[in-house]
């Protein structure tokens, strides 16, 4: 990767270098990646369960690679060793603190009575290398993203906020770095919808994102094993080539070779009697069983056997144990010795379908599935049976969540993509529907924060997967296409299309689903997150989320509303932009919320490159590249716009004469700018900067005596919703630029034209009205009669307050208009001024 930023490359790789191509190949590909996670934790087994040694430096740069090319229809492959064992040395003896401070596990940090060399420091750093493995394809670094985006930050807020520094953590003395706030931001960074999760290959399978976050577990008791690492990765690798391959006469001998080392693995021989399957042949069809072995994998990394016994076991507490008042501060829900107990017995006889074991037999069969020692297992049981006692308030808090998301919806039908990061305001929102009080630093007070941040993202991928599967039902069927450009149109296709409309897009749901949770998304345990049962899942989901999602506006609409966006926004920071496209990136895309007028779909620092395919095509440095473009490439209208201005009488003068004055005015760094930092082949940065002097002469010429330049009010944003009875926005302002003499009725009758070229196809049959103010509080609009001039009612110090409108014509007079039509018009979203003609 490079290291200097100044370059123009925004995923990290350097292209010159021929070793990256190769790398780039294999960390761009899925297949090549499962391949390698299952590869790269084989030597540290050895270590640990042959020699009983420990690495203590794992991490990227220790490891040795061996590039194999694609031939014969194979891919290209990596083979992986470990090196460097400078720090290597006997497990459970007495060990020096050292090593690479991102890659050291959390409870190494100021170990009183001296440190011990542990097999789970080893599995927290192997954790962490494969995921920068998973992330290089989104973008290479020179940082760890744990680092960054989730330590550091918490380290901030902290009292005294110490550096992550080596010093610090080897320190005897003064502020820790893992205190409780660093350890739950490290633990919630790899869980789903955590802020290094997102940054995953979009291919990667939700098993291996789960068992990365299970290896990388702050609470070591929790932390998963080397050896049920080996086994889940190497079976579910097996498994994904097989379900891959077709199945055929030819390849029956090699297909055998292969259940036949699958079958080997332990894992898979217990899952094989869990599920009172029998042994698999390459004499028959075995898709199916692949599948379910699939599943059984994932239904267990999701602890759902764990889950079950609880249910079975351990009764929920009284809704009214958290509702009624008490000293909150102190409250504490308690899980028994018994309950964990009874938990494992049950959990015991369901696995061993009460057959007779060792202790050290289940100790073993406990390892296998679940990676854990029997006290770890105490610690994981302990975790499901207060999700269990709190299960009544965690549904409540679903339900809660599943209403603000449906509101959403509701009031602000253009929303293109729930984001998984809950909003600020959503956990206020779901307090107040709940009338809790907890304070924030309590237990319940940290519990309640959790579980809405995890119903939110649970539901935010209801939201993805449904957008996901209307893109592919699209590319399916042509009837299915139809009917969406109907619905783009504004026009109502009839009942019998519209829900063979919706049932394409549901059956496409589950193909999505049925790739990566081997069936739908919302199965058990569900009914804590969602807040609905999981046989009323479906139901809901095809009636709340898809009659919104099916609407979602084309990948052509969406670049456009962005590019506006960025435009406006660089012209907003009136700052020259950095010199490298990385950091010109992070300037506009961290600044959109607050300089363009609509909120992008998801925020810097949070992107997920599922968004940027679902919503613009493009993979996540293909996006970032995108965005950064168009900013580059805007920066520089803007700066020939400013130079023309101040050149005298400009409007008469030649292009070419004006381009000649332009060569000592721009600002230094665009005077003889790259074309790549626009991403242009080199005479098109010539070309387009006489473009820009064309398009600043005809904005000169607006400035006659004859034109009057102010601002309109229309309604901007959606204000986020609430219990309201009607929806309310922001004020947004435009620039518009009109003759004296223009009429209200002209006014209107333009403004009604641009309504019908809006992206939204509901605001294309309303009428533009200008109104005035005739009440501030609450405030009360009038319409202007067609007949006034419109110029002086800005003029003056008289002056009214005026507002643009859309107004449904098929509406009653005295209804109200709570929309924002004109902001989702392309001449309203850009940042040039409007000419009204």
């Amino acid at each position: 990767p490079k290291t200097d930023k100044t370059g123009y490359s925004l995923d990290g790789w350097n292209a010159k270098s021929g070793g990256n191509v190769v790398l780039r190949e294999i960390f761009s590909s899925r297949e090549a990646l499962i391949g390698l996670t299952s590869k790269l934790v084989k030597p540290f087994v050895v270590m640990q369960n042959l020699y009983s040694l420990g690495h203590f430096d794992i991490k990227p740069p220790n490891l040795l690679y061996k590039y194999f090319p694609g031939e014969k229809g194979r891919a290209s492959r990596l083979s992986v060793a470990a090196g460097d064992f400078g720090m290597a040395g006997l497990l459970h003896g007495d060990m020096i603190l050292r090593g690479t401070l991102a890659f050291m596990a959390p409870e190494m940090e100021r170990v009183s009575g001296g440190l011990v060399a542990k097999p789970s420091y080893d599995v927290y750093a192997l954790a962490l290398t494969l995921a920068s493995f998973w992330t290089a394809a989104t973008e290479l670094r020179d940082h760890y993203p744990w680092v960054e985006k989730c330590i550091k930050p918490t380290l901030k807020k902290m009292k005294d906020a110490p550096e992550f520094t080596f010093l610090r953590f080897a320190s005897k003395t003064g502020p820790k770095l893992y205190e409780a706030d660093t350890i739950y931001a490290l633990s919630t960074c790899f869980a789903v919808g955590g802020k290094v999760e997102k940054l995953y290959h979009t291919g990667m399978p939700l098993l291996i994102r789960l068992k990365l976050s299970q290896m990388a577990d702050p609470e070591p008791l929790a932390r998963v094993s080397m050896r049920h690492a080996r086994f889940v990765f190497k079976a579910y690798a097996m498994l994904d080539k097989l379900l891959r391959a077709p199945q055929s006469e030819a390849n029956a001998e090699t297909r055998e070779e292969q259940l036949k080392q699958l079958q080997s693995l332990h894992i898979v021989q217990f899952l094989l009697f869990y599920l009172r399957m029998e042994p698999l042949t390459a004499a028959r069809d075995n898709t199916q069983s692949y599948r379910r072995l699939a599943r059984a994998l994932l239904d267990f990394a999701r602890l759902d056997p764990v889950y079950q016994a609880a249910t079975e076991t351990v009764q929920p507490l009284p809704y009214e144990f958290f509702t009624e008042q008490k000293d909150w501060q102190n409250v504490k829900v308690e899980v028994s010795g018994s309950e964990v107990d009874e938990t494992i017995r049950k959990l015991r006889t369901s696995l061993t379908r009460d057959r007779s074991l060792s202790e050290d037999s289940w100790a073993d069969l406990v390892d296998i599935m679940f990676g854990v020692s029997l006290d770890g297992l105490r610690e994981v049981v302990t975790r499901v049976v207060y999700s269990r006692k709190t299960f009544l308030l965690e549904e409540k808090i679903g339900n809660a969540v599943k209403e603000a998301v449906a509101a959403t919806y509701k009031f602000d039908p253009n929303t293109q993509l729930i984001a998984e990061d809950a909003p600020d305001r959503l956990f206020e929102v779901v307090r107040t529907d709940l009338g809790l009080s907890y304070p924030d630093d309590s237990e319940l007070g940290r519990f309640l924060v959790h579980r809405v941040s995890k119903s939110h993202t649970a539901w935010a991928t209801v939201d993805r997967l449904a957008r996901q599967a209307l893109r592919l039902a699209l590319r399916r069927e042509e009837r299915t296409r139809q009917v969406y450009e109907q619905l783009l149109s504004g026009e109502k296709p009839s009942s019998e299309s519209e829900k063979a409309f919706f049932d394409s897009v549901f059956s496409a749901v589950s193909v999505v689903s049925e790739a990566n949770y081997f069936g739908l998304f919302w199965d058990f345990p569900s009914a804590g997150l969602f807040g609905v049962p999981p046989e009323e899942m479906q139901a809901y989901v095809r009636k709340t989320h898809l009659a919104f999602v099916g609407k979602m506006w084309p990948v052509e609409t969406q670049k456009k509303i962005l590019e506006a966006a960025v435009r406006v926004t660089v012209r907003g920071l009136n700052a020259s932009l950095p010199a490298s496209l990385v950091d010109v990136y992070a300037t506009v895309f961290a600044a959109l919320p607050t300089k363009a007028p609509v909120s992008p779909p998801f925020l810097y620092g949070l992107e997920r490159e599922e968004y940027s395919s679902l919503l613009f095509d493009a993979k996540l440095p293909e996006f970032k590249e995108m965005v950064a473009f168009w900013a580059t490439r805007h920066e520089l209208n803007i700066a020939v716009q400013t130079a023309v201005g101040k050149i005298p009488d400009a409007t008469n003068l030649s292009d070419e004469d004006i381009e000649k004055q332009l060569e000592g005015m721009l600002p230094a760094h665009l005077r003889s700018p790259s074309p790549a930092r626009f991403g242009w082949p080199p005479e098109a940065v010539a070309d387009n900067i006489r473009l820009f002097i064309r398009e600043a002469k005809d904005e000169l010429a607006l400035h006659g005596p004859d034109m009057v330049h102010n601002r309109i009010r229309v309604n901007g944003r959606s204000k986020p919703p609430r219990r309201a009875a009607f929806l309310f926005h922001e004020i947004f302002r435009k620039a518009i630029a009109f003759k004296k003499d223009i009429s209200v009725l002209q006014f209107n009758q333009f403004f009604t034209d641009i309504l019908k070229q809006s992206f939204d196809p509901q605001c294309r049959r309303f009428i533009a009205e200008v109104k005035k103010r005739v009440k501030s509080a609450p405030a009360e609009y009038v319409r202007v009669a067609d007949t006034e001039a419109v110029a002086p009612l800005f003029e003056g110090e008289g002056k009214d307050i005026l507002k643009l409108v859309a107004v449904d014509p098929a509406a009653r007079a005295s209804d109200p208009e709570p929309n924002n039509c004109f902001l989702w018009t392309q001449a309203f979203l850009d940042d040039k001024t409007i000419v009204v003609s």
